[in-house]
């Protein structure tokens, strides 16, 4: 058995003596951490004759999940009984309505007890039972424990963004599935906005007919009313709760677009008037609204809130529409500018008529009309401090975190307001996915949302961001088992903490090797990130990768019909370079604002991995200059001095200026060098500092002076060659030309960059690496310096759909012998591809063609092109 499928559990041997003293600080793969663990010496096994027992017929489909979830695990097929005695190696599932809400037992000696307050602590307990399966060894066991558990915060969420990027059914039960796995009680689905309404509506079966996509990609379309029930109703038997949220007033121009005569403001003569807010001066849009909180409340029963929006909410020149002030006249109200505070308490009323608790945003109107006290806010404007002024004013509060610097956070930290630890209105933490495709989904709620839950579900375990990542590794697999129907074990990588982060990263090679229960089926697979099919290969050995790739993979049964939820990760090559700064002391004048690997991986001789501020292995700061030193531990003879820099959206560019300076003592520093952003531009990113005459130093310290609101580095080198180009073509190197050059600003370091083999690992047009023009075809001209057998012509192009940045439609190749008369042989023809943002890579086979200069002409549709590098022969692992 593979070495992580063997830690799926517990990485401790497992003994059959008993009695021994317990451990209370055991090395268990629990997430999240648990209030109480006690360990004991023997296992409870797995065997074909255990049973799951409900003790209550209420457990009956729990007892269904948990057993669909072990045979997955182990490949063993439990039975589900009711009301029966727990014998030897059975599994128990019993209420205890004593017990305080939330809580749960887990208990594993001769046979295992979950015990909870209600189901869905029961629930949560089963999800521990499941993470304490060992399945290593003669077989699957539970080691002897006991787990006493209670949640400090009621209220552990995540929000999915449904209405601005499709997410199919098949997505949302399997991040149920994660949500469970992490015990995420809460799933906040945000069901509308400007361009989408999502939610089915049988009394107005219009609401949604105006759908349009957002930032490119496919429309998000109306969910079908029952599909939608038995999503709840699968969450529901898995102890995860969806919450939905109706997004009002504003954010709401799909339900107007298509219910104008409702929701839209109306002049005298009944004209509609320009707003972007729904119409809360209408009675009719009241009566409207009540119905649709009503089928809401229907369809999500098990939930005890509606979330009504909100947020970023304008009445302006709304005061003088006639409907406005004939309801400031009829309410009595102090005058249009009560108009919002009026809506949140109206709303507020309907939601409680319902059955359900309202949950606002943070900017829902609380003046002149306070809301009820029972609204509860959630507060999610980064830096705002607004928890301050909730709590103040008597309201129940759901951090939303924004503007916190670390993901494994302090659940207490509410935006700039600490909120005091004795705080009873604090509910819980909430982590957010706005605008992002389905995709992006499953991986949120399994890595980022379950490291904000941990500290929000026990924040008096202190284990820390390191222990997390190390016991999440360890649970990974399993995860894998219960959405895919496999797993792919990954022998290679590097551990989770040197960039304390979860990603798969690998130096030189990673081994995949297919891990499953018994079970007919066969795998299949794709490493391009394309959907696999039954037509797609099918697994028969470890998968060796030596470049990065996107690995998806499916579980096909023997009719060739797909099984359980597509496996899809991204397995990426991080450039390790060697250089003599390597372990050193790396301390800062201030702390970053994105710690990323911390000081110690500015001099890890490992890049990050990506071009992204966002990936793996960036540090970063924003504001005034700051100061960074290394303490290489020992004089050590200085030639050259290299920080690698990022150039990136989101106000993150290279530095204007990178002072050197070295010391012999760490007190007195005298300058060596003086480098600006220019300098950084021309080596993409790389300042080099040449040291000359080289000198002995222990000390070396960079002084940053910033160029935008961000700063990024990824390491301090010293004494290092820079990474070689990582495209290798046969036309690296050789002189190119353009019929029209780049638009300015995006000219890189010059269109010879097109052919240097070095690209972007990012889909960021603002890369040093990228070219762009606005406008105008790519027509390109490579001299190959001598006749050169043609076997494939082409280049790498961005789409980046909000920046109105598309992949070219057509790429012609033509070919000269004189670089005068120019013949075609070939068209790349690339159909509309509705992906918001990706790379490709367009390029044509040729036989039996031979030129000295080869021309690509991309054509133009009217909007930007943009591409990092255009290539003749390419080697095949370049990409």
């Amino acid at each position: 058995m593979n070495h992580i499928i063997a830690a799926l559990l517990i990485g401790l041997a497992v003994s059959s003596a008993s009695a021994a003293a317990p451990t209370t600080q055991p090395d268990l793969p629990l997430v999240p951490w648990p209030g109480s663990v006690r360990l004991s010496d023997g296992a409870m096994p797995i065997l074909p004759a255990s049973r799951i027992i409900a003790n209550d017929p209420k457990l009956t489909p729990l007892a269904g999940v948990l057993a669909d979830e072990i045979f997955l695990a182990t490949g063993k097929r439990l039975a589900v009984a009711e009301g029966a005695r727990a014998s030897e190696s059975d599994i128990e599932l019993a209420l205890d309505p004593a017990m305080p809400g939330d809580s749960y037992h887990l208990d594993v000696a001769q046979h295992a007890t979950v015990r909870g307050a209600d189901y869905n602590s029961v629930a949560m307990g089963t999800a521990t039972l499941l993470q304490a399966i060992q399945i290593a060894g003669p077989g699957p066991a539970i080691r002897h424990l006991a787990i006493e558990d209670h949640p400090k915060f009621s209220y552990r969420g995540v929000l999915l963004d449904v209405a601005r990027k499709p997410y199919s059914i098949q997505t949302l039960k399997a991040c149920v599935v994660a949500a469970r796995m992490y015990k995420i009680r809460f799933i906040q689905l945000h069901l509308g906005d400007e361009n989408a309404w999502t939610f089915p509506s049988t009394a107005f079966p219009k609401a949604g007919s105006t759908n349009f996509a957002w930032a490119g990609g496919e429309k998000p379309v109306v969910y079908d009313l029952h599909e939608l029930k038995d999503l709840v109703a699968y969450a529901d038997a898995r102890g995860v709760t969806f919450v939905p949220e109706l997004e009002l007033p504003g954010h709401s121009g799909a339900l107007r677009g298509s219910l104008p005569e409702i929701f839209s403001f109306k002049d005298a003569n009944g004209k509609p008037l320009p707003a972007g807010i729904i119409n809360i001066a209408s009675e009719q849009a009241y009566g409207a609204l009540d119905t649709l909180v009503g089928e809401a409340a229907d369809v999500f029963k098990s939930s005890p809130y509606v979330h009504i929006g909100c947020d970023e909410t304008g009445t302006e020149g709304t005061e003088k529409y006639p409907e406005v002030l004939d309801l400031v006249r009829r309410e009595k109200l102090a005058g249009p500018h009560a108009l919002f505070s009026y809506f949140v308490s109206r709303m507020a009323g309907i939601v409680k008529a319902h059955g359900k608790q309202t949950i606002v945003w943070e900017g829902a109107a609380t003046d002149p009309i306070a809301p009820p006290r029972d609204v509860i806010f959630m507060p999610w404007v980064g830096g705002s401090g607004y928890a301050r002024t909730a709590l103040k004013n008597g309201y129940r509060i759901i951090n939303a975190p924004w503007g916190v610097k670390h993901e494994y956070f302090d659940p207490y930290d509410c935006n700039g307001f600490d909120v005091p630890h004795d705080e009873q209105k604090l509910l819980g933490a909430t982590a957010i996915l706005w605008e992002s495709p389905q995709e992006l989904a499953l991986p949120y709620v399994r890595y980022a949302a379950a490291l904000r839950n941990e500290p929000t579900f026990n924040p008096d375990a202190h284990r820390g961001l390191e222990d997390f990542l190390t016991r999440q590794m360890r649970v990974d697999p399993l995860l894998d088992r219960l959405e895919h129907g496999f797993t792919l074990e990954a022998d290679g990588l590097l551990p989770p903490t040197v960039f304390n982060r979860h990603d798969p990263l690998f130096t030189k090679s990673v081994t995949l090797t297919l891990a499953m229960a018994d079970q007919p089926g066969r795998v299949r697979y794709t490493l391009d990130g394309s959907e696999p099919k039954e037509s797609s290969s099918a697994y028969s050995g470890p998968i060796v990768l030596k470049a990065s790739a996107q690995v998806r993979a499916q579980l096909f049964d023997a009719g060739g019909k797909p099984l359980y939820y597509a496996f899809s990760r991204k397995y990426r090559k991080v450039t390790a370079i060697a250089h003599d700064a390597i372990d050193a002391t790396v301390t800062f004048s201030r702390e970053p604002a994105t710690a990323g690997p911390g000081p110690r991986g500015l001099t890890d001789g490992l890049l990050a991995a990506g071009d992204d501020y966002s990936d793996p292995g960036w540090v970063g700061w924003s504001g005034p200059p700051m100061e960074i030193t290394l303490d290489l531990h020992r004089a050590k003879l200085i030639r050259t001095i290299t920080p690698h820099a990022l150039n990136s959206g989101g106000g993150v560019e290279l530095p204007a200026k990178v002072d050197v300076l070295l010391s012999d003592d760490g007190t007195n520093f005298h300058r060596a060098a003086a480098l600006t952003r220019s300098d950084g531009l021309k080596q993409r990113g790389w300042y080099v500092a040449e040291i000359n005459p080289p000198r002995e130093a222990r000390y070396v310290r960079l002084v940053v002076t910033q160029q935008a609101e961000w700063t990024y580095f990824d390491e301090i080198a010293v004494n290092a060659s820079l990474p070689g180009p990582d495209f290798i073509h046969e036309a690296m190197g050789k002189p190119i030309t353009v019929v029209t050059p780049p638009s300015p600003g995006y000219t890189a370091t010059g269109v010879q960059e097109l052919t240097d083999g070095y690209v972007s690992n990012a889909t960021d047009f603002k890369n040093v690496n990228w070219l762009g023009w606005e406008g105008k075809n790519i027509d390109a001209t490579i001299d190959m310096g001598r006749p050169t057998p043609l076997h494939e012509v082409g280049g790498r192009f961005l789409q980046y759909v909000w920046a109105g940045i598309y992949i070219p439609g057509q790429v012609d190749v033509l070919v000269s012998d004189d670089g005068k008369k120019f013949r075609q042989v070939a068209t790349i023809h690339t159909p509309a591809d509705k992906t918001s943002r990706i790379i490709k890579t367009l390029s044509v086979p040729l036989t039996d063609v031979s030129a000295r200069y080869v021309r690509l002409v991309a054509h133009t549709n009217g909007m930007w092109l943009f591409t990092d590098e255009l290539f003749v022969n390419r080697r095949k692992e370049a990409e």
